[in-house]
C-alpha cells in the first residue's frame, strides 16, 4: 500500500462583479500547478479526449482535474481541466480552472485530482468540502489541502469474449486502470482508490467496448478489496 501524502495548492479566487443572466456571478478561477506526461502536451489540438463512451483516458494524458461548487441556493457548478486537446497545448505548467459562481454564503468547493504515475492511478481530494461566502468584487485566498486516497484492489470475472478491462471511476467517468483477463476471465487490479464507486468496462474486441456502470462497487477500506457482481 502506497504511504498516503498531502501537499496544498493556494488557489486565489477572482471574484469580479459579471452579469450572468441578469444576475451578479463570481468568477473563481484556482491555479493548480501540474506534471503532465510530454506525449500529452504533443496530441493534435483537434483531439478528443473523451473517447465514444465519453470517458476520459488518464493512462494516456497522464492527469486530469475535476472541481465542482455547490449550495443550497444555486445549481451545482462544476469544470475539469484539461477539457480539451488545447488545453494541453497551452500548458506551461499550471493548469488555470474558472467556474462561474452566484455570490452567496455556503458555498461549498470539493474536487479530485487523478495523476498517473508509476503505471497507475494516483487520486488526492480535500478531506472536506471547503466552505466560503462569496461576495461580488472580494479577492480572498483558500488555502486547500489535498489527501492522498488509501488504495486496494478490486477484482472479478469479465464476459469470456474480453480481451481487455478497464476500471472507471463513476463520479468522473476517469479511465484508471486497463487489465488484461486471465484465461478463464478473472482479473483483479490494484492501487485503485478506496471509497469511490468503480464499474468495469469489457473490451470485447471486434464487439466494441461494454460499459456496465450497473456492477458499480467500491473499496471499503485502506488496503482492502472488493469483486465486481458477476455479468450477466
Amino acid at each position: 500500500m502506497r504511504p498516503r501524502s498531502v501537499f496544498s495548492l493556494l488557489l486565489t479566487p477572482l471574484l469580479a462583479l459579471s452579469c450572468a443572466s441578469g444576475e451578479d456571478a463570481s468568477s473563481l478561477v484556482l491555479s493548480l500547478d501540474l506534471a503532465v506526461n510530454q506525449s500529452a502536451l504533443e496530441l493534435d489540438p483537434d483531439a478528443q479526449l473523451r473517447d465514444d463512451l465519453d470517458l476520459f483516458d488518464l493512462p494516456a494524458v497522464t492527469v486530469y482535474v475535476s472541481l465542482e461548487v455547490t449550495a443550497a441556493d444555486m445549481d451545482p457548478v462544476a469544470a475539469e481541466w484539461p477539457a480539451t486537446a488545447t488545453d494541453l497545448q497551452n500548458f506551461d505548467g499550471t493548469a488555470v480552472v474558472e467556474l462561474e459562481v452566484p455570490p452567496g454564503e455556503a458555498r461549498a468547493l470539493d474536487g479530485v485530482v487523478f495523476a498517473w504515475s508509476e503505471d497507475s492511478a494516483r487520486v488526492y481530494a480535500p478531506s472536506a468540502p471547503i466552505s466560503m461566502d462569496l461576495a461580488a468584487g472580494a479577492v480572498e485566498d483558500v488555502d486547500l489541502a489535498l489527501v492522498e486516497a488509501n488504495y486496494g484492489t478490486i477484482s472479478g470475472i469479465a464476459p469470456k469474449e474480453a480481451i481487455a478491462v478497464e476500471i472507471v471511476d463513476q463520479m468522473t467517468d476517469v479511465i484508471l486502470a486497463r487489465i488484461t483477463p486471465d484465461g478463464d476471465g478473472s482479473f483483479e487490479a490494484s492501487d485503485l482508490p478506496a471509497h469511490r464507486p468503480l464499474y468495469p468496462v469489457w473490451n470485447l474486441g471486434d464487439a466494441g467496448r461494454t460499459p456496465a456502470p450497473d456492477l458499480a462497487t467500491h473499496i471499503p477500506e485502506a488496503g482492502g478489496g472488493a469483486t465486481f457482481p458477476d455479468p450477466i
